[in-house]
């Protein structure tokens, strides 16, 4: 998810890139001119982070920091650049200094949380999810991420906190049915407590939802090869 500024007062309006075009200034121009401002710099590298040009991207926020090294929103889609190049730990970096001038951002929070999941330390990450869900209670995200994060602590720590997860899976599904990952990390949960029935049912509801989820297909296979 990338950040856009509108020019709306002082609103900054969250658009994700996955699920819609974000909103560019002068996008006609650019073709005829190179960026100048910190603005059109950021503008420009929207649209190449809309293209999965991320190394372009990155390059082009970096100008834009350099005109205005404050600016915690640029910090945040560099950073987001970073995360989808995977470049974990320059992402921490970016969102660390995002959090520092805005300690209150929850999608920051998130993010960093997500690239703290990616970088195999979920307990870092749980604390990111945390505060994340004390400044937004309603945040689908940080549920899921955070039951992935407690699944990933059971399996190469406290085995309890398998029961974590389920809770905070099940709370993102109610929040969000219609997300096929929630339900195949809930059925490795069910999977570790011997609960294959309700393993079984998580994994046929994750690929009613989507039938070309790769993760779906290989738990749906692990579970078909044990007799379940």
């Amino acid at each position: 998810m990338l950040m856009f500024r509108k020019k709306i007062g002082i609103a900054v309006i969250l658009l994700s890139v996955l699920s819609c075009a974000p909103m560019f200034f002068g996008q006609a121009a650019f073709a005829q001119k190179a960026p100048k401002t910190a603005e059109e710099f950021s503008t420009r590298a929207g649209q190449y982070y809309k293209s999965q040009e991320y190394g372009k991207a990155i390059a082009d926020y970096t100008q834009a920091l350099k005109l205005n090294p404050k600016d915690w929103v640029q910090l945040y889609n560099r950073g987001m650049s970073y995360y989808m190049s995977g470049e974990n730990g320059k992402a921490i970096e970016d969102f660390t200094k995002a959090l520092t001038i805005n300690p209150k951002s929850y999608n920051v929070l998130e993010q960093r949380g997500e690239a703290y999941l990616a970088s195999g330390d979920p307990d870092k990450a749980i604390a990111d999810f945390n505060q994340a869900l004390k400044l937004n209670p309603d945040t689908e995200f940080a549920y899921r991420k955070r039951g992935a994060a407690y699944l990933n602590s059971s399996v190469f720590g406290d085995p309890k906190l398998v029961y974590k997860a389920i809770a905070d899976l099940s709370q993102a599904i109610k929040m969000n049915p219609n997300i096929p990952s929630s339900y195949v990390y809930r059925a490795r949960c069910y999977n570790m407590t011997d609960d294959y029935a309700k393993a079984r049912a998580d994994v046929n509801k994750a690929l009613q939802l989507n039938p070309n989820y790769q993760d779906a297909k290989v738990l749906d296979e692990q579970l078909r090869s044990s007799g379940r």
